[in-house]
């Protein structure tokens, strides 16, 4: 199951923001594989969704609003729960088309977005 689809029907998802020292977890997920969850700590928010054990922080949401976007859906969310995790002390990465960057090349890579 796509995870789209249990985002419909649950009506609900979380967002972990991982750190630049978790790159490896970020691959886990990021890949098409059977078992993403493989060997991942992780618990629940109070609305049951998956938070992983160690990120910076979590979000947990309530699917608000859906817009098409081309062949994607983009889905908006309320804010239901939030927690600052006891994982690494340092700042989200910045990515680029999936590779997180050290930020002096986020910082060069940024001139590709400006007009």
């Amino acid at each position: 199951m796509t995870t789209y689809l249990r985002l419909r029907d649950t009506g609900s998802f979380a967002v972990n923001i991982l750190a630049s020292v978790q790159q490896r977890l970020s691959d886990q997920f990021a890949k098409s594989r059977a078992d993403k969850w493989k060997g991942v700590l992780w618990s629940r928010a109070r609305a049951g969704n998956p938070v992983l054990d160690g990120t910076l922080t979590w979000i947990d949401w309530q699917a608000w609003a859906e817009h098409e976007a081309g062949d994607h859906l983009i889905v908006l969310g309320r804010v239901k729960e939030t927690s600052l995790s006891d994982g690494p002390s340092e700042e989200p990465p910045p990515a680029l088309q999936g590779q997180i960057l050290p930020v002096a090349s986020a910082v060069a890579s940024s001139r590709l977005f400006q007009s």
